[in-house]
């Protein structure tokens, strides 16, 4: 990405764990992908405890914290227009903040596998099932384009399968959240 500076690699993420970013608990940290590091946590809100998955956003490090806030204020005007995202093949985006000037993301925590994960373990697809991934992928993409929202990098690592065999498009549009704001 043009002008962007992973900073979050350089934390300590294991001491994330155990700390409250909002109502959700950083239970224990699961792993670093592109966009960032991703935790299991959980939330007591509404008298029940629900689990969820909590993507930290490593974003651009900017030369002047007004180009920050700028980042920022464009990061939640984004991830507003994602949760709006309610769709079956769409790993829904059910609630974002910002934690010491790193956006976050969060969604439910429900039983997914990769489908390189899929692909690695069990081998090539057939083809009716290729057929069947690709209609459901060109649903999910569809309906984020009708409502005016971009699909990042679309790849065999951010989709999932369900338990049920359906997949789910997950990180829509997180690329161009981290993207730093180029228009004057």
């Amino acid at each position: 990405m043009r002008g962007y500076t992973p900073v979050i690699k350089n934390l300590a993420l294991d001491k994330l764990s155990g700390i409250t970013l909002g109502t959700y608990y950083l239970e224990r940290f699961i792993g670093h992908g592109k966009i960032g590091p991703t935790f299991l946590a959980h939330s007591d809100a509404n008298n029940a405890t629900t689990t969820y998955l909590l993507q930290l956003l490593d974003g651009p490090l900017y030369a002047t914290s007004k180009d920050h806030e700028v980042h920022l204020e464009r990061f939640q005007y984004l991830a507003s227009q994602i949760a709006t995202l309610k769709h079956p093949y769409i790993l829904p985006l059910i609630d974002f903040g910002v934690f010491r000037g790193f956006p976050y993301l969060v969604s439910p925590h429900i039983p997914l596998r990769s489908l390189r994960t899929r692909i690695d373990k069990n081998g090539a697809l057939n083809t009716f099932t290729v057929g069947r991934y690709l209609d459901q992928i060109a649903t999910a993409l569809e309906y984020a384009h009708e409502h005016a929202v971009l699909h990042g990098s679309l790849s065999v690592d951010t989709i999932f399968i369900r338990l049920d065999g359906q997949l789910v498009v997950a990180n829509v549009v997180v690329r161009n959240l981290l993207e730093p704001d180029t228009q004057d």
